[in-house]
């Protein structure tokens, strides 16, 4: 059997006198309860990035939502200026598809003071039964009048709609 070697020291001396304590190893490692504490850290942190990383991708979705639905109205918008149509005073609904999606495009158009200016109010919805509308859009269409054009030279004088 081997024999015990005791260390040299003040604190022989007091092993010594009192043999049946127990003497402690030392080892360089962490109690439970540190490993525990540092889990429940790391824990808390990771839940808490991982609650951010949700919230970033709901808010990518929305903003994406809005930025195509926002493109929708103003290509309506376009449409409705490059087509030279007159449009009447009245509201429609259409459905355009855009970035793979269907929308729901809803128009209202109304007279405004000007007989010759119509206002024209544009809300894309996700779906048909939303009231809740992810872009709404506003512009002015003008009434159409092709420029009558004067044989050049015989203008009026004043510099306006000559050739």
């Amino acid at each position: 059997m081997a024999r015990e070697v005791m260390p040299v020291g003040p604190l022989n001396a007091e092993l010594r006198r009192r043999p049946h304590v127990r003497r402690r190893r030392v080892c360089g490692g962490f109690t439970l309860l540190e490993i525990l504490a540092a889990l429940g850290i790391a824990a808390v942190g990771i839940g808490a990035v991982v609650q951010a990383m949700g919230t970033n991708v709901s808010v990518t979705r929305q903003t994406e939502e809005r930025l195509l639905a926002t493109w929708v109205a103003s290509n309506r918008l376009a449409e409705m200026r490059l087509s030279r149509a007159w449009p009447a005073a009245r509201q429609t609904q259409q459905e355009v598809v855009l970035g793979g999606r269907s929308w729901h495009v809803r128009e209202q158009v109304s007279a405004t003071a000007d007989p010759d200016i119509r206002r024209v109010d544009i809300g894309v919805h996700v779906d048909a039964e939303t009231d809740h509308a992810s872009a709404t859009l506003f512009g002015y269409i003008a009434r159409y009048t092709p420029a009558q054009r004067t044989p050049a030279g015989r203008g009026s004088g004043n510099n306006e709609g000559g050739g």
